[in-house]
C-alpha cells in the first residue's frame, strides 16, 4: 500500500477514534462497522476483534482498600491525553462527578498541586478524590491523604475472538 494511502487511513482513523468516545451506542456500532469494512478492503483475511475499557474497581492509593463510587460526590483529576474519557467512565459507573481538574499530559505533580486538589475537594464537600492509576503512581509519595485510583480492565468481544 502506498504511504500516502496509509497516511490518509491513519489520519481518518485517528479522527474517528477521537469522535468515538463522544458518540452514542448507535453511532459507535456504525463506526465499528465502517472500521471493519476499511480494514477488510486492505486485508480481506484479517482477524478483527473489539474490546471496551471498563472500570474494575476504585481503591485507596495508600492502603489499597476498595470503595464503591456509585452515587458518591467525586472530585476527579488527571494528567492524561484525553481526560474527558476518564471523567465519562466515572459517570458511566454512576459517580456524581462534581468537579474536575485536568493537568497537561505527563504532568509532573508537585506538592502545591496536591494541596490545591485537597483544598478544592474539601471546599465542595467531595466524598472521594479520584485519579487515574497513571497519576496515582506519580502522587503517592506526595501525600498520605485518602486519594483513590480507578483500576481499568478490558471487555473483549469474545464471540469474535473465539468464532462462537
Amino acid at each position: 500500500m502506498p504511504a500516502t494511502k496509509l497516511e490518509l487511513l491513519v489520519k481518518m482513523l485517528r479522527k474517528q477514534i477521537k469522535e468515538y468516545g463522544k458518540t452514542n451506542q448507535v453511532a459507535a456500532k456504525k463506526f465499528q462497522e465502517m472500521l471493519e469494512e476499511t480494514i477488510k478492503q486492505y486485508n480481506p483475511n484479517a482477524e478483527i476483534s473489539f474490546c471496551k475499557i471498563k472500570a474494575q474497581s476504585t481503591y485507596n492509593i495508600q492502603n489499597n482498600t476498595e470503595e464503591n463510587i456509585a452515587d458518591k460526590r467525586i472530585f476527579a483529576f488527571s494528567a492524561i491525553g484525553q481526560p474527558e474519557q476518564f471523567y465519562n467512565l466515572l459517570r458511566l459507573n454512576k459517580a456524581n462527578v462534581i468537579k474536575t481538574i485536568s493537568f497537561p499530559d505527563h504532568h509532573s505533580y508537585q506538592s502545591e498541586d496536591i494541596n490545591k486538589i485537597l483544598s478544592e475537594a474539601n471546599e465542595i464537600n467531595a466524598d472521594l478524590i479520584i485519579t487515574t492509576e497513571k497519576d496515582a503512581v506519580k502522587i503517592k509519595q506526595l501525600t498520605d491523604k485518602a486519594i483513590y485510583a480507578l483500576k481499568l480492565g478490558i471487555d473483549w468481544d469474545a464471540e469474535n475472538i473465539l468464532n462462537i
